[in-house]
């Protein structure tokens, strides 16, 4: 089991790094994931500046699924 402390230096410096090696979707998920291994199901969804919306997850090889909602 993990005890996470959101709002420290360490856990803020890894989200960093993920962020910066995935980019800002793909490294927030696979942040969660490293965070809570055992978390599935989780999806972002994002308004895309013409108002659609995209339903952001994570494949079983780690790419990024979009799906238009």
């Amino acid at each position: 089991m993990y005890a996470v402390l959101f709002g420290s230096s360490q856990v803020m410096s890894s989200y960093n790094s993920f962020i910066d090696k995935f980019g800002l979707e793909k490294g927030f998920l696979n942040f969660l994931e490293s965070i809570f291994p055992n978390l599935e199901g989780v999806d972002l969804f994002k308004i895309k500046d013409n108002g659609t919306i995209q339903q952001l997850s994570l494949n079983e090889n780690g790419g990024l699924n979009k799906k238009d909602c």
